[in-house]
């Protein structure tokens, strides 16, 4: 993934991620955001490339569903790709859902890739928590 490429992901209602930045975001309300960097290993950061090329991810115009969502908010991801500053493309992926042709199945490996190393980070974990303890102090609960 060349320094042209950002992707950007929406893990929740209010948690995001840029991967430029390593920055995840959290934010309920203009005046209540909590900011953390992720740092990736360098076999994570390798990883992470590979697998955006191997998929040809750039390659990829458009908005795609990937999958069923099987909650409400949507329990899918929001993930967008960026050329330079223009958004490419937008993908809702469902987690673990496989695809089922060639376009999915590259958008869903990406995603897969993706999504579990920032999911493992404790940085992420804490936001998680972070996100619980908001939903129950302003009453927004995702179900």
């Amino acid at each position: 993934m060349s320094d042209r490429f950002n992707v950007q992901i929406e893990l929740s209602p209010w948690l995001t991620f840029d991967y430029h930045s390593r920055v995840l975001k959290l934010e309920f309300r203009k005046d209540d955001i909590l900011i953390d960097t992720i740092r990736f290993t360098q076999e994570e950061d390798v990883g992470i490339k590979k697998s955006f090329e191997k998929n040809c991810i750039a390659l990829i115009e458009g908005e795609y569903r990937i999958g069923t969502p099987r909650m409400y908010p949507s329990d899918a991801i929001l993930m967008k790709i960026y050329r330079d500053t223009r958004v490419i493309s937008m993908f809702h992926c469902v987690p673990d859902y496989k695809g089922v042709n060639d376009i999915e199945k590259r958008i869903a490996s990406f995603n897969k890739v993706l999504v579990d190393i920032i999911t493992e980070k404790e940085e992420y974990k804490k936001m998680v928590q972070e996100s619980m303890d908001r939903q129950e102090k302003y009453h927004q609960y995702l179900f």
